[in-house]
């Protein structure tokens, strides 16, 4: 891993310390920076001016914005698969993700949404059908942004009732077969799945960005999970795209940043 490919999420500190973790990162020699927009604004009504006068902070800090993430948080309306109204919804503002991450430069829009893409009586292959579609159409407007829909596989345990491996989602972004839906690496997703690592290695020609992660969001690298399998076999697949830590805040954030950087560093 290349010192330009690593970032964190900013969901790993608390709302209001952007400024904080700023700091923090570039004293670590860390120049990237994962946004979720909804935790940073605290609203979806982010017009141009916000964004850009956000992104020139960036700038002038010298950091980056490789993805965005958590990009259907408080959308209660949105869904996937209940119905064609819901499903409207969710195509409106996933457009409106793609311009979001235009502006900010960022490469990759992580869709996980567990609960937003439950099935419910759907068969399989339907449920299957209605994704591809709906993601298809939606592919051009995050090409034209100069980004992609990042499709992440979630784990049964976060009730994810469709897509939960790698592998699956490997299926339906070859499916869409379109630069504007890629595939999101999630490494938590390949420890709850216990799928084997080689997977990752075979997901390197379809995915746009990778998480470093582990069950339930925990401090990464303080489980005692091994990751060398995992960095392995990405490595083996040439993966060369960007990678952020993902975990959640916690009072003593900034210790578990420090500790999970040099981890990244060390396995990846």
């Amino acid at each position: 891993m290349t010192e330009q490919q690593l970032s964190v999420s900013n969901i790993a500190w608390p709302p209001g310390q952007h400024d904080s973790a700023v700091a923090l990162l570039l004293s670590l020699g860390v120049r990237g920076i994962e946004i979720a927009p909804f935790n940073f604004f605290r609203t979806w009504e982010i017009d141009d001016k916000l964004l850009r006068d956000f992104k020139a902070r960036l700038d002038d800090a010298g950091m980056i914005c490789p993805a965005v993430q958590g990009i259907m948080f408080n959308v209660p309306s949105a869904h996937l698969f209940a119905s064609t109204e819901a499903r409207s919804v969710l195509q409106k503002h996933l457009v409106k993700i793609a311009k979001v991450a235009g502006v900010l430069r960022a490469r990759a829009c992580v869709f996980g949404a567990p609960k937003l893409r439950d099935p419910g009586a759907l068969e399989s292959d339907e449920a299957f059908q209605i994704a591809v579609e709906l993601f298809s159409s939606l592919a051009p407007a995050f090409a034209s942004e100069g980004t992609a829909l990042s499709f992440e596989p979630n784990a049964a345990v976060y009730a994810c009732r469709f897509v939960t491996t790698t592998s699956e989602a490997i299926d339906l972004v070859a499916a869409v077969n379109h630069p504007g839906v890629r595939l999101q690496i999630d490494t938590g997703t390949i420890f709850l799945e216990r799928e084997n690592p080689s997977v990752l290695t075979r997901a390197v020609e379809f995915a746009v960005h990778a998480h470093i992660s582990e069950p339930g969001l925990a401090p990464v690298g303080q489980s005692g999970l091994d990751h060398s399998p995992l960095a392995k076999a990405l490595a083996d697949g040439g993966y060369n795209g960007s990678i952020s830590i993902e975990m959640k805040s916690s009072s003593n954030w900034q210790e578990n940043v420090k500790r999970a950087i040099a981890f990244a560093r060390e396995h990846y």
